[in-house]
């Protein structure tokens, strides 16, 4: 059965925990970010990355009352639209189409209202691809919810027959409204994400900043956010996705049992980097740091790191160094463990360059990274491409070593390499467990102890007997 056979029919908890569910184990529909440039009228270049249409699952949108909204966002890290970018994606958006209503009624939330909608947008679009607007209402962030923890705010339906007008011109159906709760939900509430990544004249920067900053009024009609998320809803840390149990041994050689359980998983369908369980290692992938820390939510990529990491997640217990963070990236991987950045980041694990093993100073664990370099030096923009698996054993009088690791051969195999292997670059050492000290070594050999316990006993009858004489 797919995945909409078994949600129920009507709105309930239970249909929001299997859609938040499906979202954290990577089960969404692919997410097509689209460049939205603004700002030029104001002075300023901002580039944001906004979904290309609403969020999908199995090819259908879904819909989520407000709490649940905030939650994918948790997940996945990204942001909320504020009424002017749900109008700024109106304007640049490469699709346009009139709001597809229904009539109000008490089944408005059920799912096969859903799923009528989602059917009439498809319509509409018929095939086109890019920025697409309106896909239904948004769920938004405003200065209106400051002080309100049980409300929400909503907007949208930007349609030239619409009978309101927004502060920004544009005609809509819906004006910023809170008059829901944040656990309403209808066919019209769709999730539309945008990215927190975006660039301010040609520098990154992260959204959220912008909103609270001097900055606000280009992507708000209200100026700087007096709030970041929905006050009502505390941090959503989503549920650790099933993994086949490991226990005992290093952090390292857990992760090496974890990842032979997996032997054999392939890309579905072949070649496209795809399947449910690929989407759950790449969701909770991250770059940056502290604060400045972001959720990418990938879902198709190459995925060696992700599932190296996945490895890790699922194996690290509380008395575990964390030997790196979450990436999707090996170079990022490689930057968390780098020496150079001893002591500048909370990771225990330990770049080790290949030169090392090949004059005889290191040798790899079982379970640390094996790191390789798979860039084409005849186009430049793969300078960065690197490729990673995990020691499985080594044999260090032959310099051999096996291995296993995802995105080999479009699926999770095991292999067998040597260090003078050309394009391994070198390790990713993970923390080792301190070693047992050895025991004391006896005093006296077994047979010594037994000659002095007879000369002890020899005494002692002696010393009796000059008691009693």
């Amino acid at each position: 059965m797919s995945f909409w056979d078994d949600l129920p029919e009507q709105p309930s908890e239970q249909r929001e925990e299997m859609i938040l569910r499906a979202v954290e184990e990577g089960r969404h529909d692919p997410i097509i970010w689209a460049p939205l440039g603004v700002g030029l009228d104001q002075g300023v270049e901002i580039l944001l990355n906004v979904a290309s249409d609403a969020l999908k699952i199995d090819g259908k949108r879904v819909n989520v009352n407000m709490t649940t909204m905030q939650k994918i966002v948790d997940v996945l890290g990204h942001a909320f639209p504020t009424s002017r970018i749900s109008d700024l994606i109106y304007l640049h958006a490469d699709v346009v189409i009139g709001a597809c209503t229904q009539t109000p009624d008490s089944k408005m939330a059920y799912t096969s209202r859903t799923l009528k909608h989602s059917a009439a947008v498809d319509k509409k679009i018929a095939g086109r691809a890019g920025l697409a607007s309106t896909v239904g209402k948004d769920w938004v962030l405003s200065n209106r919810l400051v002080g309100k923890p049980d409300k929400s705010a909503n907007y949208g339906w930007q349609d030239p027959s619409a009978a309101y007008t927004s502060p920004g011109g544009i005609k809509l159906w819906q004006n910023l409204g809170t008059a829901h709760d944040r656990w309403h939900v209808d066919y019209s509430q769709v999730v539309r994400l945008v990215s927190r990544n975006c660039m301010v004249d040609g520098e990154h920067a992260d959204l959220m900043d912008l909103l609270r900053g001097d900055l606000a009024h280009v992507l708000s009609y209200e100026g700087a956010l007096q709030l970041d998320r929905m006050p009502g809803v505390p941090v959503h840390k989503p549920s650790p996705s099933p993994s086949p149990p490991v226990a005992g041994g290093t952090l390292g050689e857990r992760c090496v049992e974890w990842c032979l359980q997996h032997v054999g998983h392939k890309e579905a369908p072949p070649g496209s980097n795809d399947s449910p369980l690929i989407r759950s290692w790449l969701a909770p992938c991250a770059r940056g740091y502290g604060d400045k820390r972001i959720v990418l939510g990938l879902s198709k990529m190459n995925w060696c790191s992700a599932f190296q990491c996945a490895a890790m997640q699922a194996c690290l217990t509380p008395d575990d160094e964390i030997p790196h963070d979450y990436r999707a990236g090996v170079v990022e991987l490689v930057e968390d463990t780098y020496p150079g950045r001893d002591g500048k980041m909370p990771f225990a694990g330990r770049y080790i360059p290949i030169s090392e093993t090949r004059n005889g100073k290191f040798k790899p664990s079982v379970g640390d990274l094996a790191i390789y370099d798979r860039s084409n030096p005849a186009k430049p923009e793969t300078s960065w491409h690197r490729h990673v698996n995990r020691v499985v054993a080594f044999h260090e009088s032959e310099g051999i070593y096996q291995t296993v690791g995802g995105n080999e051969g479009q699926q999770v195999s095991v292999g067998e390499n040597h260090i003078g292997h050309a394009k391994l670059l070198g390790w990713i050492h993970y923390p080792q467990a301190e070693p047992e000290p050895p025991p004391d070594a006896p005093l006296f050999t077994e047979r010594e102890r037994e000659q002095i316990l007879n000369q002890v006993g020899m005494f002692l009858r002696e010393a009796a007997d000059a008691i009693w004489r």
